[in-house]
C-alpha cells in the first residue's frame, strides 16, 4: 500500500509578495549579449515544451542531463554580473535566461519528482552551478555592516540602498532584544487598502532579479530531490556564514523583498548546512570580537543566538520557508555546544504551545500573550512577535514550532533531549486536542508525540518479537538443507544471548510513566482521527513505539488498539485501526496468540461498507486491510497461519472479484499475489494469481462475468464468492453492482448442485422479494432471473414457475411498480419473464391472483403477463418500454404459439390501438415498440380491428383480412414526420418514430412471402415511401439532430429487409434493382455523414450488405435464372449496382489475395469510427468512379459534412471533395477534365432537390465557396449559382442566419469571370447591401470590397470590368457606415454604386422589364419587420432580429 501523498509544490506564497527595488532597472532582450542564441538553448531538443500530456510514462534515466548542463552554462554567461537588474519576465522575454532556468530548466527537473532517485547521481551537476550563481549575487557581511552604520539619520532602508543592491535596514535580527527602530520596515506586508501601492509585489510573472532567478532554479532541484539530498551540496566554507546570514536579514527587513521567498528559503536551508561546523559559532562571529573596541555600530547578539532568532521568526511563515527554518533550529539545537539553545528554544517552545490553552493569559484587547517578565527566552518572543503581527502569526507559529521540535526530536540525541519530553507531552497533547479540525497541525503534533515517547525509551530490541524462521529461499521452497537449517539456528542463538536483557530489569518503564501514558493516549486518539495522513502517523507512531515497549505494556497497547473496532459505525477508527495493525505485524510486534483475534477483524475490514443515505463509506477500510493483509504475509511463517489461511483467502479473493472500487480489487488483487509468493499455502494459489490480476479486474463487468465464473470452478472459493453474492451484493445500493452480482450468481451457481441453489439460496431470495426495500427486492428478483437463466429447466417445478409469476401480482397488489424505485422492479421483472421464456418453462394455464377485497381469482397465467406488460409500455421512462418490449417479444415468440381468437384478438386489439395517433405521445412509444414483438403467428393470422372473433376461429372465414395488414398502415403513419405532425408538438416525436420504423422492421420480415398482398409492388412501395423515406428525417429540436435516433433504426433494420425481400420463397424476388439501388444511395449518404455514431452504424449495413451471406449471393449473382424478364432499364441499374460493389468491396477490406472474388482472405474491415480514415477512402472513390445516382447521394451527405462547423468532420470531408474535384490517379487524363464539370452539376442538383432546405443550403453556401475560392468549381455553373442564390434570398429574406451565411458566397460570385454572372452578383449584392439587418450589411460591404479588390488587382483584368468604378466602388464602400440606423442614407449611398460599377438602377430595370423578384426584396429590404407585420410596438427578440445582433 503506498504511502501518504506527500506535496512537493509550495504553499501559494502571493499574500507575502512585493514588489521590485523601485530604482531598478529592466533588462531588455537586446541588453543581453547574444541574445539570439537563447532561442537555441532554450528549444534544443522541445523535449517539453507544451509536451506535459504527452508523458505515457515515467522516465527511466536522466534524459536530459546534456541539454541542463548546457542551460545552466548558458545562463552563467548570459546573467549579469551584478544583481543591480531587472531580468524580463518569461512572458516579456520567452527566449530569455529567466525563461531559460524558470521555465524550461524548471520542467526539465519536475518531470523527475515521481523518481528523484534518478537524479541523485547528478546533483552535483544541477547545484554547483546555481551555488556558483549564488555566490556572484551574495553581497559581503562588511559591506552590509558599513551600510548599515551610515543609513542611521532616519533614512529609510530603500532609500539608502543603491539601485538594486543589497538593502540594508536600522534594526538586524541580531540587534538587542530592544524592538527594531521602524516597525513598518519590518511588519509582513499585508494590506487591505493602500493607494498608490505597487501591485507588481503580488505579481508572480512580474520582472525579478537575477538572484531570485536562480533561487527559483535552486528550488526546483530541492523540491524535487529533498532537502536532505541537496544541503550536502550545498558549500560549508565557514567564511560563507556570516555573508548568508546577514543576506537573509536584508530579504527579512525589505519589505519590498517580500515575495521572493525562494530566496530566503535557498539561504536557510544554506545556513542549515554551515551550522553544522565542528567548533564553536563564537570564533566565525567576527563582529563579537570588535565590540571590545567599540567599532560596531549596534551592540548585537552572539551569532549562535542571533541564528536561533531569526529561525524561530521564519517559523511563522506561511511558505517553504517554515520548513527550511525548523531544519535549521534542529541542527543548531542538535549541536554538542547548544545546550543552552535547546533549554531556551524548548521553553519558548512549551510558552507557545500552552498559550493556545483557553486559559492562557492575553494582552490588552487580546492582541498578544503575555511573555513572563525575566524570561531568558523573551527574545525570542519579541523577535518573532516584531517580526511578524502578533494577530497573523499565532496560528501560523504554532504549526512552525511544532514542526521545529519533531525535526530536532529526530536528529537530535536522546540523552541530550529526553528532559523536555515530559513538559512537552502534556503542552503538545493539549494543542491535538484542542485543534481537531486542523489537518496539518494534528499531524504535526502526532509525529511529535510519537518522538517524545520515542525518546523517553531506550533503544533495545524487543526479545518478545515474533520473527520468522525461514530466511532463505531454499528453506521456504521445501529444499533439505539441514546443515544451513543448524547453523542459522545457531547463529540466531547467539545473537539472543548477546543481546538478551534480563527481564527482572526491564519490569517497568524507563520514563515517567505517566507522561507515556500522555503521549501513547495521544496516538490512539489520533488513530481514529478524521484525517487520513493523521492516522497513517499515528499507525506508525504506535508500531515504533511498541517496538521499545516491554512485553507487558506492548500487549497493553494492542489491546488498546483492538478497542478501536468496537465503533462499527466510524470508518475513520476501522481505518486507522486496520492501518495500526498492520504497521504492527510489519514489525512482529503482533504475537501468533493474537493473530486469532486480528485475522478475523481484518476479514471483516475486507467487507467494510457503511451505507449512508444513497451511497456508503468503506472503501479506504478494505484497502487499510488489504494493506494489512499484505503486513501479515511478509512477517508470518506459514506453520504460524496454517489455521488461518482459509479465512485469509477466500476474503482476498471476494474482495478482489467483487469489491465496487477498481483499487479495492487491485489492492486485493496484490495482497493476494503477496500471500501467495510469501507463504505458498494457499489453495490453487498459482492457478489464481494468473487468473485474478491487475488488468483483468480493471472492469467491474469482466470481474463478475469473466473471472469470477473462473475462480468458482474451485471449490474452496465458491462458497464464499456464493456468500457475499448473496448476502452483500445484491443489497448493495449501487445498481450496476447489483446488476452484475445477479448475474455472476447465475455464473457461479452453475457449479454447485442445482438442488443446493434451490433449497438455500432461492428461498431467502423469495423472502426478500416481500421486503420493501427497493434495493433488497430488485437484487433478488434479478438473481431469481439469473438463475432460471442459468440452470437447466428441469430444475424448476411448476410451483416455481407459479411462484415466478405469482410474483406479478404480489408486487402489483402491494403497489410495488408505482412506489419509490418501482420502475427498477419493473425492469427486473421484464429480465425475469425473458429469462423464463428463453429457457422455453412451461407456463400453468391459470394463477391465482389475490384482489384488494381479499378474494381469490384464478387467472390466465398469460393475462397476467400481458397486464404487466401493458402496463409497462405505458410506463413514461424510455428504457423501461424498450425492456417490456424486449421481453413481449421473448413471451410472443415461445408462448404465442398458436392463434387462439378469443385470446390473441383481444391482444392484438389492445396493441393496436395503443398505437393510433390519439393515444399519449408517452404511452404511444411503448406501444409501437411493442408491436415489433408481434410473432408470425399472431401476424399472419386472420383479424381485424373491427372483426368479431369467437372462441373456434375468425367468423368471416378465409377471406379475412390478415392481421399485418391492420398494423402496417399504422406503422408507416407513425414512421414518417407528415405536415400535421409539424402543427402538432405532440405528434411530431422523434421517440415515436424510431419506435414505429424499428417495429417495422420487426414485422417485414415475419409477414409470410406467401400472402396475398405481398407482391414486389407491395414491397417496393413500404420500403420506398417508408423506410427510405424515414432515412431523410432530418428532424432537431432543442436537444440537437433527433432525427438521427430514427436514421439509425432504420439502418440497423435494413439488412434483414434487404435479405427479406431477396430471399424471401416468393414467385419473384420482392426487391428490385432500383430498390437495392435506392437503399445503397440512402446508406453512402450516412455513411458520410457528419454524425460519428450514424456512420459507425451505416458502415456496419455496406460491410453485412457487401459481404455477409446470403444476401451477398442473392444480390450480385449474376447471369441467373432471376434475370430473366428484367427491363432494360432495370438490368442497367444492376449493372450499376454489380460495377459500385466490385469497386467498393476493395475499400470495405483489405484482402491479402488479388481479389476478394479469387479466394484471397479477408482482411480487417474499415474503421468506421474513423471520420478521417471512412470518408478520405469512401468519398472520392464514390463521386469519381461510381454511376450518377451513388454520387449524388455521396455529394448530399459530403456537402453537408464539408459545411460543418465541427473541425474534425469538415476537415476530412472538404479534403475528400477536393481530392475528388481534382481526380485520382486511376482516372484518365480525358475523365479528370470532365470531372469538375460532372461533379458542379451534381452539387448543383443537390441543391436543387433541397431548395428552400436550411439543413442543406448553410453547408452548402460554405463548401461552395470554398470550391470557387479553389477554382475547381466549373464556370458553367456559376449561372446556376446565382439563380440558387436568388431564390434562397428571398425565401429567407427574414433569416439573419442564412444570410449571413450565403453573403460569403454572394460576393465570392461577384468576381465570376462570365461577365453575365458578374454582373447579376453585383445587383444581387447591391439589393442586400440596404437589407433590414445591419450586420448583414456591413458584411455584404467588406466582402464586396475584397471581391472587387481581387478583380482589380491583377495584371490583366477580366472583360467588361471597369476598372476605374470599380475603384470609386471601393473607396465608396470604405467610407460609408454601412451598419447606422438611418436607413434613407444606407439607401441613398447604395443608388451611388449603382452609376459606379455601371448596372441600370432598379427604377429604369422596373420600367423596362416590369418589376422584378430582386427589386421587391429591395424595396423592403429597409422597412422594419414590425412595420411589415402591421404590430405596433415590437418584443425584445424582434429588436434583436431587427438590428442582426
Amino acid at each position: 500500500m503506498p504511502s501518504p501523498h506527500v506535496e512537493k509544490t509550495p504553499m501559494d506564497a502571493r499574500a507575502d509578495a512585493s514588489d521590485p527595488a523601485p530604482a531598478a532597472t529592466m533588462v531588455s532582450a537586446g541588453d543581453v549579449p547574444n541574445a539570439e542564441e537563447d532561442t537555441a538553448v532554450a528549444s534544443d531538443t522541445g523535449m517539453l515544451d507544451n509536451n506535459d500530456d504527452e508523458e505515457a510514462c515515467d522516465p527511466s534515466f536522466f534524459e536530459e542531463e546534456a541539454e541542463c548542463a548546457a542551460l545552466l552554462a548558458r545562463a552563467a554567461e548570459l546573467l549579469p554580473p551584478t544583481n543591480k537588474q531587472l531580468l524580463p519576465s518569461v512572458g516579456q522575454d520567452p527566449n530569455g535566461v529567466a525563461a531559460m532556468l524558470e521555465d524550461r530548466f524548471a520542467k526539465i527537473v519536475d518531470r523527475y519528482q515521481n523518481s528523484p532517485h534518478l537524479l541523485y547521481p547528478y546533483l552535483e551537476m544541477l547545484i554547483q552551478p546555481l551555488v556558483d550563481l549564488l555566490l556572484r549575487y551574495l553581497p559581503n557581511a562588511a559591506e552590509v555592516w558599513a551600510r548599515e552604520a551610515g543609513s542611521g539619520a532616519g533614512e529609510s532602508p530603500t532609500a539608502a540602498a543603491g539601485a538594486g543592491e543589497a538593502l540594508t535596514s536600522s534594526t538586524v535580527a541580531g540587534a538587542a532584544s530592544a524592538p527594531p527602530a521602524s516597525a513598518a520596515a519590518t511588519q509582513t506586508l499585508v494590506v487591505a487598502s493602500a493607494l498608490g501601492q505597487d501591485l507588481t509585489m503580488f505579481d508572480a510573472d512580474a520582472p525579478k532579479t537575477p538572484l531570485h532567478v536562480v533561487c527559483k532554479a535552486l528550488y526546483s532541484v530541492v523540491k524535487t530531490a529533498g532537502e536532505k539530498c541537496c544541503t550536502s551540496h550545498f558549500p560549508n566554507n565557514v567564511g560563507h556564514y556570516e555573508d548568508v546570514f546577514y543576506t537573509l536579514q536584508l530579504w527579512v527587513a525589505d519589505a519590498t523583498r517580500q515575495r521572493e521567498w525562494e530566496v530566503r528559503y535557498c539561504l536557510l536551508l544554506w545556513l542549515s548546512n554551515l551550522v553544522l561546523v565542528p567548533f564553536s559559532l563564537a570564533l566565525v562571529d567576527t563582529n563579537s570580537a570588535e565590540e571590545g573596541g567599540g567599532s560596531a555600530a549596534v551592540r548585537r547578539l552572539p551569532l549562535s543566538d542571533a541564528t536561533l532568532v531569526t529561525a524561530s521568526r521564519f517559523l511563522a511563515d506561511t511558505s517553504k520557508c517554515r520548513e527550511a527554518a525548523a531544519l535549521l533550529v534542529a541542527r543548531l539545537l542538535t549541536r554538542p555546544d547548544s545546550a543552552r539553545h535547546r533549554g531556551l528554544f524548548f521553553d519558548f517552545a512549551n510558552f507557545i504551545l500552552e498559550s493556545t490553552s483557553p486559559t492562557a493569559t492575553v494582552g490588552v484587547g487580546g492582541a498578544a500573550t503575555v511573555v513572563p517578565p525575566g524570561a531568558p527566552w523573551a527574545f525570542l518572543a519579541e523577535g518573532t512577535q516584531n517580526t511578524f503581527s502578533s494577530l497573523l502569526s499565532q496560528p501560523f507559529l504554532l504549526p512552525g514550532v511544532l514542526l521545529a521540535i519533531a525535526k530536532t526530536m529526530k536528529l537530535g540525541r536522546r540523552e541530550e533531549l529526553v528532559g523536555f519530553a515530559p513538559r512537552l507531552l502534556a503542552c503538545v497533547a493539549a494543542v491535538f486536542e484542542q485543534h481537531l479540525n486542523d489537518s496539518l497541525l494534528c499531524k504535526t503534533a502526532t509525529k511529535v508525540g510519537q518522538r517524545l515517547v520515542l525518546s523517553m525509551l531506550k533503544r533495545r530490541r524487543a526479545e518478545w518479537r515474533y520473527s520468522r524462521h525461514i530466511a532463505s529461499l531454499s528453506a521456504n521452497l521445501g529444499v533439505a538443507a539441514a546443515e544451513g537449517a543448524a547453523q542459522l539456528s545457531a547463529r540466531q542463538e547467539e545473537e539472543a544471548g548477546r543481546d538478551a536483557v534480563d527481564e527482572d530489569k526491564i519490569d517497568g518503564l524507563d520514563g515517567d510513566e505517566e507522561s507515556l501514558e500522555t503521549g501513547i493516549g495521544l496516538l490512539l486518539q489520533a488513530v481514529g482521527h478524521k484525517d487520513t495522513v493523521v492516522r497513517w502517523s499515528a499507525a506508525k507512531g504506535i508500531g515504533r513505539v511498541c517496538e521499545r515497549l516491554p512485553a507487558v505494556f506492548a500487549e497493553e497497547v494492542m489491546g488498546e488498539v483492538l478497542k478501536v473496532f468496537r465503533n462499527a459505525y466510524s470508518d475513520a477508527h476501522w481505518h486507522g485501526g486496520l492501518l495500526t495493525i498492520a504497521e504492527l505485524c510489519r514489525r512482529g510486534l503482533v504475537g501468533t496468540a493474537l493473530l486469532s483475534k486480528v485475522v478475523p477483524l481484518v476479514a471483516e475490514g475486507l467487507a467494510y461498507d457503511l451505507s449512508r443515505g444513497t451511497y456508503s463509506v468503506g472503501a479506504h477500510v478494505r484497502d487499510a486491510a488489504c494493506y494489512t493483509c499484505w503486513s501479515v504475509a511478509r512477517a508470518y511463517d506459514a506453520e504460524d497461519l496454517v489455521i488461518h489461511v482459509r479465512q485469509l483467502s477466500v476474503a482476498l479473493v471476494v474482495t478482489a472479484l467483487f469489491d465496487r472500487e477498481v483499487n479495492v480489487r487491485r489492492a486485493a488483487a496484490a495482497a493476494f499475489q503477496e500471500c501467495v509468493g510469501r507463504l505458498g499455502n494457499f489453495e490453487h494459489g498459482i492457478e489464481l494469481v494468473t487468473a485474478v490480476d491487475f488488468f483483468s479486474l480493471a472492469s467491474l463487468r469482466h470481474a463478475y462475468t469473466v473471472v469470477a465464473p473462473v475462480i468458482a470452478q474451485y471449490d474452496t472459493y465458491r462458497d464464499g464468492m456464493l456468500r457475499e453474492l448473496v448476502g452483500a451484493k445484491l443489497l448493495h445500493w449501487d445498481r450496476n453492482v447489483r446488476q452484475m452480482a445477479a448475474i455472476a450468481l447465475g455464473l457461479v451457481a452453475i457449479r454447485e448442485p442445482a438442488a443446493t441453489i434451490l433449497e438455500e439460496v432461492l428461498p431467502e431470495l423469495l423472502r426478500r422479494v416481500e421486503d420493501t426495500t427497493v434495493a433488497t427486492r430488485h437484487g433478488a428478483i434479478l438473481a431469481i432471473a439469473e438463475l432460471i437463466r442459468n440452470l437447466t429447466p428441469s430444475a424448476w417445478s411448476e410451483g416455481h414457475i407459479v411462484q415466478f409469476i405469482g410474483m406479478l401480482a404480489t408486487l402489483e397488489g402491494s403497489r410495488g411498480f408505482s412506489a419509490r424505485g418501482g420502475t427498477h422492479i419493473r425492469q427486473a421483472c421484464c429480465v425475469m419473464l425473458q429469462a423464463i421464456a428463453g429457457q422455453s418453462l412451461p407456463l400453468p394455464n391459470t394463477v391465482e391472483v389475490r384482489r384488494v377485497g381479499g378474494r381469490v381469482d384464478k387467472v390466465r397465467t398469460l393475462a397476467v403477463v400481458f397486464a404487466f406488460l401493458k402496463d409497462s409500455w405505458d410506463n413514461i421512462l424510455d428504457w423501461v418500454q424498450h425492456a417490456a418490449a424486449d421481453t413481449f417479444c421473448a413471451v410472443a415468440q415461445t408462448y404465442f404459439v398458436k392463434f387462439l381468437p378469443s385470446f390473441h384478438g383481444k391482444v392484438l386489439m389492445e396493441v393496436y390501438e395503443g398505437c393510433l395517433p390519439a393515444q399519449r405521445v408517452l404511452s404511444r412509444r411503448g406501444f409501437l415498440a411493442a408491436v415489433g414483438g408481434l410473432p408470425a403467428t399472431l401476424l399472419n393470422a386472420p383479424w381485424a380491428p373491427g372483426a368479431m372473433t369467437s372462441a373456434d376461429g375468425p367468423t368471416s372465414g378465409a377471406s379475412a383480412p390478415l392481421a399485418f395488414e391492420a398494423f402496417l398502415p399504422v406503422l408507416q403513419r407513425a414512421s414518417l414526420l407528415s405536415a400535421e405532425d409539424l402543427q402538432n408538438p405532440e405528434l411530431a416525436d422523434a421517440h415515436v418514430r424510431r419506435n414505429a420504423v424499428r417495429s417495422l422492421a420487426q414485422v417485414l420480415v415475419r409477414i409470410d412471402p406467401g400472402a396475398p398482398p405481398v407482391t414486389p409492388a407491395w414491397y417496393t412501395t413500404v420500403m420506398e415511401e417508408t423506410v427510405l423515406q424515414a432515412l431523410q428525417d432530418y428532424a432537431t429540436d432543442k436537444r440537437g439532430d433527433v432525427g438521427s435516433f430514427v436514421r439509425l433504426a432504420v439502418l440497423e433494420g435494413l439488412p434483414s429487409l434487404l435479405t427479406y425481400g431477396l430471399t424471401a420463397a416468393a414467385a419473384v424476388p420482392l426487391c428490385t434493382a432500383a430498390t437495392t439501388m435506392r437503399v445503397l444511395q440512402g446508406v453512402v449518404r450516412c455513411i458520410l455523414e457528419k454524425l460519428d455514431r450514424v456512420r459507425a452504424v451505416a458502415g456496419g449495413v455496406l460491410t453485412r450488405v457487401l459481404l455477409d451471406e446470403p444476401c451477398d449471393k442473392a444480390l450480385w449473382a449474376e447471369g441467373t435464372d432471376k434475370d430473366v424478364g428484367l427491363s432494360n432499364y432495370e438490368l442497367s441499374i444492376k449493372a450499376e449496382v454489380a460495377l459500385f460493389r466490385a469497386h467498393l468491396r476493395r475499400l470495405v477490406t483489405h484482402v491479402t489475395g488479388e481479389d476478394s472474388d479469387a479466394g484471397g482472405e479477408r482482411g480487417e474491415p474499415l474503421a468506421w469510427n474513423n471520420t478521417q480514415q471512412v470518408i478520405s477512402c469512401i468519398g472520392p472513390f464514390v463521386l469519381i468512379h461510381c454511376p450518377v445516382s451513388l454520387a449524388h447521394a455521396a455529394m448530399e451527405g459530403l456537402v453537408v459534412a464539408a459545411g460543418d462547423l465541427s473541425e474534425h468532420v469538415r476537415r476530412p470531408a472538404a479534403a475528400a471533395l477536393l481530392s475528388a474535384f481534382h481526380g485520382d490517379h486511376a482516372t484518365s487524363a480525358e475523365a479528370s477534365a470532365a470531372l469538375p464539370q460532372r461533379l458542379s452539376a451534381c452539387l448543383m442538383d443537390v441543391l436543387v432537390a433541397h431548395e428552400h432546405e436550411e439543413r442543406m443550403l448553410k453547408p452548402a453556401s460554405r463548401v461552395l465557396d470554398l470550391l470557387i475560392n479553389e477554382s475547381v468549381f466549373a464556370v458553367e455553373q456559376h449561372r446556376a449559382v446565382l439563380e440558387m442564390l436568388r431564390k434562397e434570398l428571398k425565401h429567407f429574406a427574414l433569416n439573419i442566419i442564412v444570410l449571413l451565411a450565403m453573403v460569403p458566397l454572394l460576393t465570392n460570385v461577384c468576381r465570376s469571370p462570365d461577365v453575365e454572372v458578374r454582373r447579376g452578383a453585383w445587383t444581387l449584392a447591391l439589393t442586400m447591401i440596404a437589407s433590414r439587418y445591419p450586420k448583414v450589411r456591413a458584411k455584404v460591404a467588406s466582402d464586396l470590397y475584397a471581391s472587387l479588390l481581387v478583380l482589380t488587382s491583377g495584371a490583366l483584368a477580366p472583360a467588361g470590368l471597369p476598372l476605374e468604378g470599380c475603384r470609386r466602388a471601393m473607396a465608396h464602400l470604405m467610407l460609408v457606415q454601412w451598419d447606422g440606423s438611418d436607413a434613407a442614407r444606407t439607401r441613398a449611398a447604395r443608388n451611388e454604386l449603382y452609376d459606379m460599377l455601371e448596372i441600370d438602377p432598379p427604377a429604369a430595370r422596373a420600367a423596362n422589364a416590369g418589376e422584378s423578384a430582386n427589386e421587391d426584396a429591395q424595396r423592403g429590404s429597409m422597412q422594419p419587420a414590425r412595420s411589415l407585420r402591421g404590430a405596433v410596438a415590437a418584443t425584445y427578440k424582434s429588436l434583436v432580429q431587427e438590428t442582426g445582433y
